[in-house]
């Protein structure tokens, strides 16, 4: 399978049954990419292609095994530059997270990428539909 063909089915997968979002605990952000899926087919393709973790959970509504995939930090956002052009649903988040401020483990970050790694989790998670904001980012085209 060619390198493009493996970009639109990720692309595809992370657009149906995927999570583009900023996690965070206390004052850390984290961006990260995830796949949820009952089989894991899919979510095995995409590690073996990509990098990142399977973990296996029970889904308690679902009454059965889930599958997740994620991937975070600079991994995340350079798989999110490279899916960008084959994302249809979830590109709009993808652009935004493009613009998170990715640090250094270990090292402080500035009070100033901490305000845009906030402002941006609040733009995703609306996006999303979590929750209600009016918080502006400006986004690179």
């Amino acid at each position: 399978m060619t390198e493009e063909i493996a970009f639109a089915y990720a692309a595809g997968i992370i657009d149906a049954d995927g999570s583009i979002y900023i996690g965070k605990s206390g004052k850390y952000h984290q961006l990260g990419v995830k796949i949820g899926m009952s089989s894991s087919a899919a979510v095995d393709y995409i590690e073996y292609h990509f990098g990142g973790y399977v973990n296996t959970n029970f889904h308690k509504a679902l009454n059965k095994d889930q599958f997740v995939w994620s991937l975070s930090g600079s991994k995340a956002k350079l798989f999110l530059e490279q899916l960008l052009p084959y994302l249809k649903v979830k590109q709009e988040q993808a652009r935004i997270a493009l613009n998170y401020p990715v640090g250094i483990r270990g090292r402080p970050v500035s009070e100033d990428d901490l305000e845009q790694r906030e402002a941006i989790r609040r733009v995703i998670s609306k996006l999303n539909g979590k929750t209600p904001v009016e918080t502006r980012v400006v986004v690179a085209s």
